[in-house]
């Protein structure tokens, strides 16, 4: 399906300090995180790079909404009883799954990402709409998702509210984070370069990053380096 690199990914949670210091400084009208080292952009390239995700196929907004949903949607759906779907749901129909050959198979996967790294509601569950333009007989390895991920990005910030505490972000800030610790060196963190960003980042490493930014004085301070991509690392299936 091209996500293979999602396999790796490790990432258990985000430090809030850090979390806040991203979303604040990204600037959804010029795509770009505004740090003192440095402008990150994101766009779909650096995407693709991070997450390594299909890339220039068929976008999502390109297809038509559909006036309901196909039967094998309506079926998957099914699956989950209840008003949402919580990806710990999906994890565990992809745990308890006989194969990744099934369709239910290949959208639990998706689904899981969408709303794991995508789009979610504050209860981090998936936002249903994607599903109005899904088929059973849809190649995901065909669609364009650094798009869905980067038009995601450009409205990610219409409601939210840097001032209100109750106000809670619900765009991709595990990516917004990922390209930012990646692309920005921090003295005393050592960052194994031959292993994906998806793999080496944890919630522990990430707080560790958090606090030594803290004492160097400020976020976004250190050296800019750019997105890398490691060395000897392919998990491109």
């Amino acid at each position: 399906m091209g996500f293979g690199r999602l396999l790796t990914f490790s990432v258990d949670g985000l430090p809030a300090k850090l979390g806040y210091f991203v979303v604040d400084n990204f600037n959804p009208d010029k795509m770009v995180i505004c740090t003192p080292a440095g402008d990150i952009k994101v766009n779909r390239k650096v995407i693709h790079k991070l997450l390594g995700i299909p890339t220039g196929g068929q976008k999502i907004s390109s297809i038509g909404k559909l006036p309901m949903l196909t039967d094998a949607i309506a079926d998957w759906r099914a699956r989950y009883p209840g008003v949402m779907v919580p990806p710990t749901k999906m994890v565990k129909m992809i745990d308890e799954s006989d194969g990744e050959d099934s369709f239910d198979f290949r959208m639990d996967f998706v689904m899981c990402f969408v709303a794991v790294l995508v789009d979610c509601h504050k209860q981090s569950c998936l936002r249903e709409e994607i599903l109005e333009y899904l088929d059973g007989e849809m190649d995901f390895a065909t669609i364009d998702w650094c798009d869905l991920v980067v038009e995601k990005l450009r409205t990610c910030k219409d409601t939210w509210n840097r001032l209100d505490p109750q106000s809670f972000f619900v765009g991709p800030l595990t990516i917004l984070m990922l390209l930012y610790v990646d692309s920005i060196e921090c003295t005393g963190m050592e960052v194994d370069s031959a292993v994906c960003p998806l793999a080496f980042w944890n919630l522990k490493r990430l707080r560790e990053r958090e606090r030594l930014e803290i004492l160097a004085g400020g976020f976004g301070l250190g050296w800019f380096k750019g997105l890398t991509r490691p060395r000897n690392y392919n998990v491109e299936h």
